[in-house]
């Protein structure tokens, strides 16, 4: 048997390497840019444009190496729980809840082992302290038009008290640094007041929203994170949670949409929270496309999905597992691993872990008439009588501790929380040296083209130039046709949906005829039964005699025409397409039974028109790519034949189609198919008293009998309705999915394509322009060249003892 042994890795020590190499990788990007007569001139081109930005992008780099810091993104769909989610994972309050979505800028709550109170701080002040200036500058003309009043924010109290703050000061008092929890509050509350307050119709200003692409740059919450409490030794590095703006908030601004997309590129996962509650309801279409709208922005493979509020599971609700099964593949199309879906309780564990808290840092529970959130863990964790319980500290810890453990918040905390904890030196350290490798990579084919194009012809030189133009221009045409075969491929797929629908409109046809015809069955046999127990109350009694006849004076027998009548009433019309049932058990029955079947069908038609979408998308995109591979691999192998480099290598990766088809409604699928019709009928009974009984033993047919009126429910299921109904549901469906296949196609297949090709186009452009500059080079003075020569010689011996220390460091992580 063998003994599996942990290696401890220092990745301090690495973490140490890794900014060294950073810091020398940054002295190179400068040296290339301070190369004599490479960048010289108005045309410096897009080459220098790419080591100015790359400094920057290794200086971000190195701060947050220098914390080795993960970075957990939460996003919520509207009123899912984000902000209790993020309360619950600290195991206090450090986000106010409030019924207006509160944040407009990206906040990041960093885990400091120690810190007990939180503590805000907001390093970057200038540029929020000039939006409050431009506000107040508008709100006070404002007030000189009488038009202040027309602000919605004004209409609220402490909407009024912001404004006339702003007024009186001209502008918004920051701090950079707010402690405690009623300080933070205020400012997150007055933050996420003033970027509202800015795009309010009157004010009409954009907060600064590209100022604050940088971590660093974000507000920060200091505290520590109740649940890494004792583990400062597990983990080297750091872990803070970023709460970002949902879907409904960014999609205000494109600016913050972009912003928000640099976060979530930036973040080493993303837990998106989701509100069960409106799983399977008329809100779910919303929660569609909030998913679809966060998830289009990053990878799956770093995505948890946190479907909150599950405490509101009921025995007719979806278990955990169902969720599970429900999110993985309705969802998220599977996309997803079932493990990546957390069902939780936010409130639980929030109320849980502060009553828990709490009780170790003051050994008792606040007032619960000044602190509302002891109140709500009382009714909750303690029953009817919370109030005699709540100052008792042992049951208050016992019933906590159910509490968490009902939240099922545990699995999340472990599976995302702990884990990134325990990992963050490790991804922080490899996503530091694989941007680093990446880097490297353009500094050595940079130097290798300045160098060759110093001793090149520079007829060669020219013949290289004009093919990285004939492949911009090229590219640059693949992208016109782009437009031309999404409009083909659109063409295509209504074709392939259109025999699909018709497939399956026979099969939906032929599945509501079977049906039909067994309702009619049964319809059939309780007619039959019906008017058996009609004929048999309608029908004298055994006893008939003289007597009886002579009663009746010998007129007409009233029993048999009563008994004809009831005959001819019930007969049983089997083209009739309404089936008429006596119980409501039956036409329930049967109206379920229809709607699981065409639900199966349509459920088969989902896959097939998801299956043939994709295969389309993929056609597409190999089409697209090929042309693209085509023209940059022709285009940069005549330049490397030209300067002998050894080649580039270009990836692209598209996003996963997600489409969610909003209009399949399967309650809808009856559209009042089945129907309670209730009438007033007449009848005759025996009268009662002595009367009644004498005649009923004669068996009279006239004397002894009254007329009396009585309500008869049928429950009427009609089959042409329910049939129209579902045929309009598969139109619907087609269309629905054609209008999101185009939809996917225009504003996420199209633009990615046009992004990448613009990539291309900028990455053979950046290269045209350095050989531009290496004629320049090439036609220099001969002491010149001889000075530029030898600063390459010198860079280019750093850069190879560069990648050899690079090589060190990424083989041993």
């Amino acid at each position: 048997m063998t003994t599996k042994i942990k290696i401890h890795i220092d990745y301090t020590l690495f973490g140490k390497e890794a900014a060294r190499l950073l810091n020398i990788e940054k002295e190179l990007f400068e040296q290339v840019l301070n190369l004599p007569h490479v960048f010289d001139g108005d045309n410096q081109g897009k080459g220098k444009e790419y080591f100015v930005n790359g400094i920057q992008h290794i200086e971000n780099e190195l701060q947050k190496l220098e914390k080795m810091e993960v970075v957990i993104a939460v996003v919520g769909t509207m009123k899912a729980g984000k902000s209790t989610t993020i309360n619950a994972i600290v195991g206090t309050e450090v986000l106010p809840n409030r019924n207006a979505p509160m944040t407009t800028l990206p906040t990041l709550i960093r885990n400091k082992h120690g810190q007990v109170e939180p503590i805000l701080k907001l390093n970057k002040l200038k540029p929020l302290e000039n939006l409050s200036k431009d506000i107040a500058k508008k709100l006070a003309a404002l007030v000189q038009s009488n038009e202040i009043g027309q602000l919605d924010l004004y209409n609220a109290q402490d909407g009024r008290e912001l404004i006339e703050g702003l007024l009186k000061h001209q502008g918004y008092q920051f701090q950079s640094e707010y402690q405690g929890q009623q300080a933070i509050f205020s400012f997150l509350k007055h933050l996420n007041d003033l970027m509202r307050l800015a795009k309010e119709a009157l004010i009409d200003l954009e907060p600064p929203y590209q100022e604050y692409e940088n971590l660093n740059d974000l507000p920060v919450i200091e505290i520590e994170f109740y649940h890494l409490k004792g583990k400062a030794d597990s983990a080297q590095g750091s872990l803070a949670i970023l709460d970002t703006p949902g879907p409904n908030e960014f999609g205000q601004s494109e600016k913050l949409r972009k912003v928000f997309k640099t976060q979530l590129e930036k973040a080493s996962a993303v837990a998106l929270v989701i509100d069960y509650t409106q799983m399977k309801s008329e809100s779910e279409a919303t929660v569609r496309r909030e998913v679809a709208e966060v998830t289009k922005q990053l990878t799956k493979d770093n995505l948890y999905i946190l479907v909150n509020k599950f405490d509101q599971t009921n025995s007719n609700s979806m278990q955990k597992d169902e969720v599970q099964d429900y999110v993985v593949k309705t969802l998220m199309e599977n996309t997803i691993e079932r493990g990546q879906v957390y069902p939780i309780s936010a409130q639980h564990a929030y109320l849980a872990n502060r009553t828990k808290h709490t009780l170790e840092l003051q050994g008792k529970l606040p007032d619960f008439q000044k602190e509302g959130w002891v109140a709500d863990f009382g009714k909750l964790a303690l029953g009817m009588d919370w109030e005699e319980d709540i100052d008792d500290v042992e049951r208050c810890k016992k019933r906590a501790e159910t509490l968490w453990n009902k939240s099922h918040f545990n699995e999340p905390l472990v599976g995302i929380i702990q884990e990134a904890h325990s990992t963050a030196a490790e991804k922080s350290l490899k996503s530091a040296v694989l941007k680093l490798v990446s880097w490297h990579q353009e500094l050595t084919n940079t130097c290798s083209i300045i160098n060759t194009s110093i001793t090149s012809d520079i007829s060669k030189i020219n013949e290289a130039i004009q093919s990285l133009n004939k492949g911009i221009n090229d590219v640059a045409e693949v992208k016109k046709n782009v437009a031309t075969v999404t409009e083909e491929r659109i063409s295509e797929l209504s074709v392939a949906l259109n025999q699909l629908a018709d497939n399956n409109q026979q099969a939906i046809k032929d599945e509501i005829e079977r049906f039909f015809k067994e309702g009619k069955s049964i319809e059939k046999q309780v007619t039959a039964q019906q008017l058996k127990e009609d004929i048999k109350t309608l029908s004298a009694p055994n006893f008939r005699d003289l007597a009886a006849f002579l009663l009746s004076g010998g007129e007409v027998d009233r029993q048999k025409i009563r008994v004809a009548e009831a005959k001819k009433k019930a007969v049983f019309d089997a083209e009739n397409p309404v089936i008429s049932f006596r119980d409501q058990d039956d036409a329930d029955k049967l109206t379920k039974d229809i709607q699981r079947s065409i639900i199966k069908i349509f459920e088969n038609l989902a896959e097939q028109f998801s299956f043939h979408s994709s295969q389309i998308t993929s056609k597409m995109a190999e089409e697209i790519f090929s042309n693209i591979n085509q023209v940059t691999t022709e285009s940069l192998t005549k330049a490397q034949e030209k300067l002998g480099d050894s080649g580039f290598q270009l990836n692209l990766s598209l996003p996963k189609m997600t489409l969610s088809l909003d209009s399949f409604d399967p309650t809808a699928l009856l559209a009042n198919g089945l129907q309670t019709k209730t009438e007033s009928k007449t009848s005759q009974r025996r009268t009662t008293g002595v009367w009644g009984s004498l005649c009923s033993w004669f068996g009279t047919s006239d004397w002894g009998w009254e007329t009396y009126t009585y309500q008869q429910t049928t429950y009427e299921v009609d089959i042409n309705k329910i049939r129209n109904s579902v045929l309009k549901q598969l139109e619907a469906y087609k269309a629905d999915h054609t209008a999101q296949f185009e939809g996917y196609l225009h504003h996420q297949f199209i633009p990615v394509i046009g992004e990448h090709i613009n990539e291309l186009v900028s990455y053979l452009s950046r290269y045209r322009d350095l050989l531009n500059n290496g004629i320049k080079s090439n036609q220099l003075e001969q002491e010149e060249k001889k000075q530029l020569r030898q600063q390459l010689i010198t860079l280019i011996s750093k850069s190879k003892a560069q990648n050899n220390d690079i090589k060190v460091i990424e083989g041993s992580l």
